[in-house]
């Protein structure tokens, strides 16, 4: 079979101690230095996630929000903070006039951002280091500047047409009458500005219930939006026990509705009764694939059911059916290994929007805490416009509410579970994860980006590391596939063997071979060694005692040209 690595980046990153995995290598070294200082797995989440809002502010940013998985090895406890942005007090299921439109860009697509608010229960949950301290590197950051990144400039030119009406994105992205490109210096000096505010309050209340409130509010306003001061005011966080799920000898644990984490679970859960071994990819990659690709069908079904649990009795009794290994049973031998089937075949529900955006950072400390965090604007410089006082971008969250009267070029309903009710959170993508080994230690932190595509992504790299025996580079940079049953078509990297995209095709599979990224997958794997003096010795004779001792490997996703740091 021909190789998934010849496009790889050689290097393997690896570390004696900690681990951090952002998509940028400037975030990943202030998340290290974070941990170098003493700040838990959490307080370095909370100042790269502020550095990737600085850089990477078509991904994500203080007009957000997300999730964060914590795990505590003390406690031997994980739950998930829930800062996800909700529907205004004002929005309601029909807001949008049956236009999809309107929840893309402009006011209306704004939802009330939780991303402040998140990063302080969090601190106040698991930090140790002072509030103020978290966001320095950021601040200045934001004042001296940084050279673009490609992956901006690749949104910029994607939207330029768009941003180019506001005033806001073109003070930021064109100067003297051009427009910036990758390595120009960029400037966020109003920002800086509205980052030293909140850290000089020691909370995100100036955000909230203060000085920076009615700004916000007349931003979203002026635009045409329905965003109130007692929706900044009332914003709360949740706080719910991680999803946990079986995966051999080790346990998944994932975010609960409305994340994706069922999804994800109801995957592993289904692939785990095929007991995949490395030499199943290398005999019989077709069926391997074919196997891999009706399974996220199957989730796929499923995932369109999937809402806020809090505001949807019925997505309770779904995600016990996502987690039933009886149905998961049921559903495997429903996969025919000779052929595929129409849509209809795996149950025709409502639709879900292929997407594409946020940004997710690993995280592992020297002490064993793990945190897997994804954080978002939703689509690319989310709402598509910024604030020109506060000088950060506003989410277009309210697209990830289904609306009335609009249905998808298949003809698919929007669904009803996930209809937009003042306070409700979104059904959302993101699958932060995390794997503990048998005897309750991280073995993987890990999470992606992507909109739609993060679930498989994830999926693709848990399998390729545990069940296929890849290291954890090869793991995130192997060429991947995606299925969401709508459209009808699989999607797959341009390095995927063509032998087994051929073999995939007469099998009846619809193959859509591109360079469209497939997600953007960040993991922190810790492998534990247990030497004999002997071991040791031969180590040192050959010169290999540094790579030998090193336990802890991290890798950030090349799609997006991240780099990991740690010590």
């Amino acid at each position: 079979m021909t190789s998934h690595t010849k496009h790889f980046p050689s290097k393997q990153h690896h570390y004696s101690k900690a681990a951090v995995a952002t998509d940028n290598e400037h975030c990943s070294k202030i998340g290290r230095d974070i941990l170098i200082k003493g700040g838990s797995a959490v307080d370095s989440a909370i100042a790269s996630m502020l550095c990737v809002g600085v850089i990477n502010m078509h991904s994500t940013g203080i007009g957000g929000g997300g999730f964060m998985l914590v795990y505590d090895p003390f406690r031997k406890k994980a739950e998930m903070i829930d800062f996800r942005e909700t529907a205004p007090i004002q929005a309601n299921r029909d807001m949008f006039q049956g236009d999809a439109k309107n929840g893309i860009q402009g006011g209306l697509a704004v939802a009330v951002p939780g991303e402040l608010r998140g990063m302080e229960k969090a601190w106040k949950m698991y930090g140790r280091l002072k509030w103020k301290d978290l966001f320095l590197p950021s601040i200045k950051l934001a004042k001296d500047g940084f050279p673009m990144p490609e992956t901006v400039n690749i949104a910029v030119q994607l939207w330029k047409k768009t941003l180019k009406k506001d005033k806001c994105f073109r003070k930021a992205f064109i100067h003297d009458g051009k427009l910036l490109k990758t390595g120009d210096i960029i400037k966020r000096p109003k920002l800086a500005k509205v980052l030293t505010i909140i850290a000089n309050a020691g909370s995100s209340r100036p955000f909230y219930d203060g000085s920076l409130s009615k700004t916000i509010v007349s931003d979203v306003k002026h635009a045409g939006g329905r965003l109130t001061l007692s929706d900044l005011k009332s914003y709360k966080v949740k706080v719910k026990p991680a999803l946990k799920s079986n995966l051999g000898s080790h346990t998944l644990l994932t975010g609960p509705a409305p994340t994706a984490g069922p999804v994800l679970a109801m995957i592993i859960n289904m692939l785990s009764g095929y007991h995949f071994k490395p030499s199943d990819l290398k005999k019989h990659p077709v069926r391997t694939y074919h196997r891999i690709i009706e399974t996220f069908k199957f989730a796929y079904k499923y995932r369109s059911m999937l809402g806020d649990p809090d505001y949807e009795k019925t997505v309770g009794t779904i995600v016990k059916e996502m987690m039933n290994e009886n149905i998961a049973k049921k559903l495997r031998h429903m996969i025919w290994d000779n052929q595929t089937h129409t849509q209809n075949y795996y149950g025709k529900r409502y639709h879900v929007p292929l997407k594409t955006g946020t940004t997710h950072l690993s995280i592992l400390s020297e002490d064993g805490q793990a945190v897997s965090v994804t954080s978002t604007v939703n689509g690319y410089f989310g709402a598509k416009f910024m604030s020109c006082g506060l000088g950060f971008v506003y989410n277009n969250e309210m697209d990830d509410f289904s609306a009335p009267g609009i249905t998808n070029e298949f003809g698919l309903l929007p669904s009803p579970v996930n209809f937009i009710k003042p306070g409700k959170r979104p059904q959302s993508s993101a699958v932060p994860a995390i794997i503990l080994d048998k005897d309750s230690h991280v073995n993987m932190v890990v999470g992606g980006a992507g909109g739609t595509i993060i679930t498989t992504a994830v999926a693709n790299v848990i399998m390729n590391y545990f069940w296929f025996k890849n290291n954890i580079k090869n793991a995130v940079s192997r060429a991947r596939v995606h299925d969401q049953l709508y459209p009808e078509s699989v999607f797959a990297e341009t390095w995927f063997p063509p032998e087994v995209v051929n073999g995939l095709r007469a099998l009846g599979h619809k193959v859509d071979v591109s360079d469209t990224s497939h997600g953007v997958v960040q993991a922190v794997v810790k492998n534990p060694i247990r030497f004999t003096a002997n071991d040791l010795t031969k180590g040192k004779r050959k010169g290999y005692v540094h790579r030998f001792m090193s336990q802890v490997f991290a890798e950030s996703d090349y799609r997006k040209g991240g780099l990991p740091a740690g010590y």
